[in-house]
C-alpha cells in the first residue's frame, strides 16, 4: 500500500564486518563510515555487531543510541583486530531473532561480504532471502573492500527490498 511506501524504520542491525579482509584503508573508512552512520541513527532503536566467523555484540541488544552508546561502538571496533573470514549465512540466520516482529525493521551491513571458507549454498539463501522478504526486512549493505560480493550482497538486497551502495576510493565517506 502506498501509505506503506515510506515507513519509517522503528529498529536496525548494523553488521559490521571485521574479517581480516579488512585492514588498512578498508578498516579506516569502514571505522569512519560505521561512526557516521551510528550518529545517523539516532532517535531509532538499535544494535550494532561485529561480524567475522561469528558475530559479537557491541551494544547491549537494541538500544537507543546516544553519544556514549556511539562512542562504546566506535572504540569496540578499533580495539578489535581484523581477523578470520566472513560467515554472513550464520550471521543474517541470529540477526532476525534481535529484531522484534512487531516493529519495522532494516539490516545495515558495511563490509565486503566476500568469504572463500563460508560459501552460502543455493537453498540456504533462498532460506534466507524468504526470511527476511516475509518479515519485510530490507538488507542494506555498503560494499567496502579489496574484493566485494556484489553478486551476493546484490542477491540479499534484491531479495529483501534493500540496496547495494559501493564504495569509491575518490569519494567521500557518506551514510
Amino acid at each position: 500500500p502506498a501509505s506503506e511506501a515510506t515507513r519509517d524504520v522503528e529498529q536496525v542491525l548494523v553488521l559490521v564486518d571485521t574479517s581480516a579482509s579488512q585492514v588498512g584503508e578498508f578498516r579506516e573508512r569502514t571505522l569512519a563510515l560505521t561512526n557516521t552512520l551510528l550518529g545517523q541513527l539516532t532517535g531509532r532503536q538499535v544494535s550494532v555487531w561485529a561480524v567475522d566467523v561469528a558475530h559479537t555484540p557491541l551494544t547491549d541488544g537494541l538500544v537507543a543510541l546516544d553519544q556514549a552508546a556511539i562512542d562504546s561502538v566506535n572504540n569496540a571496533l578499533a580495539d578489535r583486530i581484523p581477523a578470520g573470514s566472513t560467515n554472513l549465512a550464520a550471521v543474517l540466520e541470529s540477526a532476525t531473532s534481535e529484531l522484534s516482529a512487531d516493529k519495522t525493521s532494516a539490516i545495515i551491513y558495511v563490509g565486503d561480504g566476500f568469504s572463500a571458507a563460508n560459501l552460502i549454498a543455493p537453498e540456504q539463501l533462498n532460506q534466507l532471502t524468504g526470511s527476511l522478504a516475509k518479515r519485510q526486512i530490507p538488507f542494506i549493505s555498503y560494499a567496502l573492500g579489496a574484493q566485494t560480493d556484489l553478486q551476493l550482497l546484490g542477491i540479499l538486497a534484491l531479495r529483501s527490498g534493500g540496496v547495494v551502495l559501493t564504495d569509491s576510493a575518490d569519494q567521500e565517506v557518506a551514510a
